[in-house]
């Protein structure tokens, strides 16, 4: 009973300090114009599966993320503005606007640019494999 009570307590600890944590964005060696925030980290159960990381992304009209690699298998929703993704391996275009969903694979090389006028708010559930949860936020 008491170790029970104990593990509650420890996971309350620690929920507490990861959204305390959250709160600060995360902007090293990010493109002007673009604030990504990670608002949480949840442990996974699955085998391969370390952790499930929520994170929202804010890019300004014309702010882009410019031919990068996607570091982590993850499912991404827009909830406001409108996007333009080239997804550099298949020459692929399309174009996101409010409310649309898609899932970059990990691995694919893409640029990713707001070509709307105002702020594009992008929230993104990232895969994190075992070993890759201190990885890159975005």
């Amino acid at each position: 009973m008491l170790a029970r009570v104990v593990k509650r307590l420890s996971f309350l600890l620690v929920a507490i300090f990861v959204l305390l944590v959250a709160s600060d964005a995360y902007s090293a060696g990010l493109p002007d114009g673009i604030k990504v925030t990670v608002i949480a980290e949840y442990p996974s159960r699955l085998p391969d599966l370390e952790k499930m990381r929520l994170v929202k992304v804010v890019l300004q009209p014309g702010a882009a993320f410019e031919n990068i690699v996607v570091e982590n298998d993850e499912y991404c929703r827009l909830e406001q503005g409108r996007l333009t993704r080239i997804n550099h391996d298949t020459g692929a275009t399309d174009v996101y606007t409010t409310g649309s969903l898609w899932a970059p694979q990990k691995g694919e090389r893409h640029t990713v640019t707001n070509t709307g006028e105002l702020d594009a708010i992008m929230w993104a559930y990232q895969l994190l494999a075992k070993g890759e949860a201190n990885g890159i936020k975005m």
